[in-house]
């Protein structure tokens, strides 16, 4: 092989981690360090640098001489500052500094004018830097669970941001949205682990008219209003760890939703025209109440993927074989004993199906994996590379 051939596909191992001459990029996660190694800091072409999970409380100013580098990651160290000549990096666009000790946003940050995305949750932010404002290419922000920050100054900093597509605000202690948000045109919204009160929130979301995700997951809701109706351009809805009992019948008004998540809930039913949402390519019913597979869901033509593992489920319905789409099944830890095998062989798409701890008995396992060759059953946690200690 070339010598050229041989430098292009090389892989150099540094302090145990690997720098990928191919990809560009550095990864010195989970190794322990304290600083970077001097020999990272002559990479001039590396374009992305992983220094994830180490004991680094400082960045040195030579990481400045890595002109190429445009993704930094430096999540869970012991940070609170970085070198001030970041901000002269102009190829430099995202930086994750999530699980540090920042008091405040870095200077390096907010004042190099090419930032795109700005992650810093999990540190100890007590206000936002009005100056983020300024910056014209800003388009995600997640400052998720700085539980000191102050909340009217921050929404006013947020509402000038006029960028924004992606905001993270979970973890802020938010019983409330300031109306203000509304001066942006978000795409996504995570407010997930907040004591929000959900029809003040939808008053103030139904004016967002670009909205299409939305998590409120862990937000302890006990139930949620038809008001739910006001968001009707969302095509993802999380709403995943509540403690929901039934859904508003004007869920069914959001016609334009592909993804929705309520697992983790206490649900026992769903509308029966919740067929009509025939835009859903994923639905997770998971960890519910449910006795019976509602017959609604056999509606769902364009439905990938079904998550009803662990329900008290006892049977599957022969409807089953009308969900022509459907690429994914999780019926896990349910009640199940025998399976309609001849129903789920019309499911030519189907890649995987999850039976583990299901009462199926082992003659049927068998009959299962013949009939369906091209899928990937589990009965198991374990296979056979699991070592015998680790089985039960």
């Amino acid at each position: 092989m070339k010598k050229a051939k041989v430098l292009f596909y090389l892989l150099f191992i540094v302090v145990g981690n690997i720098v990928n001459a191919q990809n560009n990029f550095v990864d010195l996660s989970s190794g322990n360090l304290q600083q970077i190694p001097d020999s990272v800091y002559a990479m001039n072409s590396i374009k992305e640098l992983y220094i994830d999970f180490n004991r680094i409380e400082e960045l040195d100013e030579r990481i400045c001489q890595m002109k190429s580098v445009r993704f930094i990651s430096a999540t869970h160290n012991k940070l609170n500052k970085l070198p001030d000549c970041i901000a002269s990096q102009d190829s430099l666009t995202i930086i994750s500094l999530d699980f540090n000790k920042f008091k405040y946003l870095p200077k390096a940050v907010y004042e190099n004018r090419n930032t795109r995305f700005i992650k810093i949750s999990h540190n100890k932010l007590s206000i936002l830097n009005k100056e983020i404002a300024q910056l014209e290419k800003l388009e995600v922000l997640d400052i998720s669970y700085n539980k000191r920050l102050h909340h009217n100054q921050m929404f006013t900093v947020i509402s000038n941001c006029k960028h924004l597509s992606t905001l993270n605000l979970s973890g802020l202690q938010l019983k409330h949205i300031d109306s203000r948000i509304n001066e942006l045109k978000l795409k996504s919204l995570t407010l997930d682990a907040n004591p929000i009160k959900f029809d003040f929130l939808t008053q103030v979301l139904k004016h967002q008219t670009t909205l299409n995700a939305l998590s409120l997951s862990e937000c302890n809701f006990k139930s949620i209003s038809n008001d739910i109706a006001y968001l009707k351009n969302l095509r993802s809805l999380d709403l995943k760890f509540n403690k929901l009992r039934r859904l508003p019948d004007s869920i069914v008004m959001l016609k334009n939703l592909s993804f929705l998540y309520l697992g983790h809930n206490k649900l026992k039913s769903i509308p029966d025209d919740f067929f009509v949402l025939d835009s859903l390519q994923a639905l997770d019913l998971s960890y519910n109440k449910f006795d019976d597979i509602p017959q609604a869901i056999f509606g769902l033509k364009n439905l990938k993927r079904l998550l009803l593992n662990h329900n008290p489920i006892k049977s599957l319905p022969l409807a089953i074989s009308n969900l022509d789409n459907l690429e994914e099944l999780a019926l896990n830890d349910t009640k199940i004993e025998q399976l309609p095998i001849e129903e789920l062989i019309k499911l030519k798409k189907l890649r995987r199906l999850d039976l583990i701890d299901t009462r199926i008995s082992k003659d049927e396992m068998d009959i299962i994996r013949v009939k369906l060759p091209n899928c990937e059953v589990k009965f198991s946690r374990y296979t056979l590379d699991t070592p015998h200690y680790l089985r039960p």
